[in-house]
């Protein structure tokens, strides 16, 4: 399989699958990882043994320079969706300042920006 021992995986939840970025928990935000034995894992029944397999995944993962070019695009997404919520915000308000209710307001900026709620 590996041809180590131990499994480096989510503190939390113990899957190999969220430290690799796969799956994460809920909590994998603030987690750490571990190692853990196969024979552990292997009781434990959280996940197909073929998450253990870390290089396994990485040569299915995309290159560095395609990551950075995700992540230019990514960053542009981002930048042009905020651009578009802080001007549906600033007509809505501009239209109708009496917008209290949140659930309203969020209703009327998703549809500004074309997303669903």
């Amino acid at each position: 399989m590996t041809g180590k021992d131990s499994i480096t995986v989510c503190s939390e939840c113990k899957r190999a699958s969220c430290w690799l970025g796969l799956f994460l928990c809920e909590k994998a935000h603030s987690a750490s990882t571990i190692e853990v034995s196969i024979e552990q894992l292997q009781e434990w029944k959280l996940e197909h043994p073929d998450y253990w397999d870390h290089a396994k995944f990485r040569q299915h993962m995309l290159p560095d320079d395609d990551l950075k070019d995700c992540k230019v695009l990514l960053e542009a997404f981002v930048i042009s969706f905020r651009t578009r919520v802080l001007e549906a915000v600033d007509d809505i308000l501009h239209s109708d300042p009496a917008v209290s209710d949140p659930t309203r307001l969020y209703k009327r900026i998703a549809d500004a920006v074309n997303i669903q709620c």
